[in-house]
C-alpha cells in the first residue's frame, strides 16, 4: 500500500486543483517521505510527535534527487493499492501538476486499486448508524482526518500552523523549509496510512461497493473542476427582479404583523397564524422537538389556502432564499462541491446545490455552454426504474418491477390509477386526452407515483414521503 498527501496554494474560484507545493508517501511507519522541486526526503525511522523532536528528525532525512513524475508513474502501473484522505483531490492536484500521469490515473481508477479513508469512514458511519450522531465523538461526524486519526488513533494532529501557507515555501529548497512545515506534510501521509489500516483490521476488504464510490467521488470532483460558466448580465438581472419582489413580499408580511419594521420575522405572530389555520381543521399544530409549534413546509402546505397569514409567509420564503443563498454563488464560474455519500447512499451538493436547482425564478437559465458548447437534454425512458429492478433482479432473483416494465406497464402510472381507482387501461387514455375531465387528477396522482417509485425504494421515510406528497398537492 501507498499512502499519498498533497500541499497545495489555497483552493479559489475556478482554481479546485490548485498548483501543488509538495508531496509526501507513507508505505510504514519507518518508510515515507517527502517530494517537493525535485528533491525527496525519506526517513526510515518512526516519525515524532512531540514537537520539540521534529528539528532532530528532519535532519535525519535521507535526501534523494527524484523524478516525482517518473516515480507516480511506477506506482501508479503496480499493483499496490493507493490510498488517501479526500483523494479525489489530491489525484485532480497530480494530474493538474504532471499532465502525463492522467492516463496511469484513470487505469488505477477503472482497476479498483484507488482508496480513500473518508469515504471508508463514511460507510462505516451509516452501517452504524452513526452519519448523524457518532457517539465516540457525542456530535455529528465530519470525517476530517484529524476527526479520524483522534478517533482510532487517538493521535491529534496540527491543522492551523502550516495548513494555509504552502504557497510561501514554493521557490525554497525543501532541504530549508521550516522542521514545523516538513512535518506537517509528511505527518498527513503517516497519519492516513495508520487509520486505513485500522480500518481494515475492523473490515478487511472494506464495503461491496467502496471501489464504486471512489470511482464516483472522482467523477464528481471532475464535474466540480470543470464547473458551469454562467451568464453574468442575466444574473444581475434576476437579482433585481428578485429584489422587487422580496421588498414586495416583506411589506406584505409588515402589513400582516408578520414582520417587525427592523425586518425581523415575528415568529411568535407566525406561530398563532398557523396554530389558528390548524385550529380551522379541527386539529392540533405540529409541533418541533423541543414543543413549540412548527412553522416548517410541511406544516404551511397543510393549511395552504385557511390561513391568508400563512400563505403570505410561505409565498415569501422562497424567493428570499434563492436572493439570499443562490444568487450568490452564481459567479462568473461555478465550482459546486459533491459529496458523494449521505446517509442515504446518495450524493449531495452544495454552493450551490445543482442537484436540485429552484425549478422557478429564472435560475437554471442564468447557466450558459461555454463558447462553441452546446447543452444537451437527453431523458432515458424509465432509466431509474429499470435500474432499480435490475438490483433486485441481481440481488433477489426476482423483481416484480422488471416483470412489470417487460409487459411495457408504466409503474407511475400504475400507482395513479390504483389511487384514482380506475384500470389501468383507463389511466393510460385519460392520461393522453387533456381535454378529459379527470386528467389533471391523474397526472396529479402520476407525480405521486414517482414520488413513491423513487422515494421509497432509495430509503424515504414515512414522515417524509408524507411531506413530500403534501408539497405536491
Amino acid at each position: 500500500m501507498l499512502a499519498f498527501d498533497t500541499e497545495t496554494h489555497l483552493i479559489g474560484p475556478g482554481e479546485v486543483a490548485p498548483a501543488m507545493v509538495c508531496l509526501s508517501l507513507a508505505r510504514g511507519p519507518t518508510d515515507y517521505g517527502l517530494f517537493a522541486g525535485g528533491t525527496f526526503l525519506h526517513w526510515n525511522t518512526p516519525i515524532p510527535w512531540k514537537p520539540t523532536e521534529y528539528m532532530e528528525w528532519f535532519m535525519s532525512a535521507a535526501v534523494v534527487d527524484l523524478n516525482g513524475e517518473e516515480f507516480l508513474s511506477e506506482q501508479f502501473l503496480s499493483e499496490d493499492m493507493l490510498i488517501g484522505h479526500n483523494m479525489p483531490f489530491d489525484m485532480g492536484v497530480i494530474a493538474n501538476h504532471w499532465p502525463g500521469l492522467h492516463k496511469h490515473i484513470w487505469e488505477a481508477y477503472e482497476r479498483d486499486a484507488v482508496r480513500d479513508t473518508g469515504i471508508r469512514a463514511q460507510l462505516r458511519a451509516i452501517k452504524l448508524d452513526h452519519f448523524k450522531y457518532d457517539p465516540a465523538i457525542r456530535q455529528k461526524p465530519s470525517f476530517s482526518l484529524d476527526e479520524l486519526s483522534q478517533i482510532h488513533l487517538d493521535r491529534k494532529l496540527d491543522k492551523s500552523s502550516w495548513r494555509l501557507r504552502y504557497k510561501e515555501l514554493e521557490h525554497i529548497p525543501v532541504t530549508a523549509w521550516p522542521a514545523g512545515a516538513v512535518h506537517y506534510a509528511v505527518a498527513d501521509a503517516v497519519t492516513t496510512l495508520d487509520v486505513w489500516e485500522k480500518l481494515e483490521e475492523e473490515l478487511p476488504g472494506g464495503y461491496p461497493d467502496e471501489w464504486l464510490q471512489n470511482r464516483a467521488a472522482w467523477g464528481l470532483h471532475l464535474a466540480s473542476a470543470w464547473g458551469l460558466e454562467t451568464d453574468q448580465e442575466a444574473v444581475a438581472k434576476l437579482t433585481e427582479e428578485l429584489k422587487v419582489v422580496v421588498e414586495r413580499n416583506d411589506n406584505r408580511l409588515k402589513e400582516l404583523g408578520l414582520m417587525r419594521e427592523n425586518g425581523v420575522r415575528n415568529m411568535q405572530a407566525i406561530k398563532d397564524a398557523v396554530e389558528e389555520a390548524f385550529a380551522l381543521l379541527g386539529e392540533d399544530p405540529p409541533l418541533t422537538k423541543t414543543g413549540g409549534i412548527s412553522t416548517d413546509e410541511d406544516a404551511r402546505e397543510r393549511v395552504k389556502g385557511l390561513s391568508e397569514k400563512v400563505d403570505a409567509y410561505h409565498a415569501s420564503l422562497g424567493n428570499k432564499k434563492i436572493l439570499n443563498e443562490f444568487i450568490p454563488t452564481l459567479k462568473p464560474l461555478v465550482n459546486p462541491r459533491f459529496y458523494p455519500l449521505v446517509r442515504s447512499g446518495r450524493t449531495s451538493c452544495r454552493n450551490p446545490n445543482l442537484q436540485q436547482p429552484p425549478t422557478k425564478g429564472g435560475v437554471r437559465e442564468c447557466f450558459v455552454p461555454r463558447e462553441g458548447h452546446v447543452y444537451i437534454q437527453a431523458d432515458i425512458s424509465r432509466a431509474e426504474m429499470c435500474a432499480i429492478a435490475q438490483i433486485c433482479y441481481i440481488r433477489f432473483g426476482f423483481s416484480e418491477l422488471g416483470e412489470m416494465l417487460k409487459r411495457g406497464i408504466d409503474p407511475h402510472t400504475m400507482v395513479a390509477a390504483r389511487l384514482c381507482h380506475v384500470s389501468y387501461e383507463t389511466a393510460r387514455v385519460i392520461l393522453t386526452n387533456p381535454e378529459h375531465s379527470r386528467y389533471i387528477e391523474l397526472v396529479g396522482a402520476r407525480q405521486l407515483g414517482k414520488i413513491a417509485n423513487f422515494g421509497l425504494w432509495g430509503g424515504m421515510g414515512a414522515e417524509a414521503f408524507v411531506g413530500h406528497c403534501r408539497r405536491n398537492g
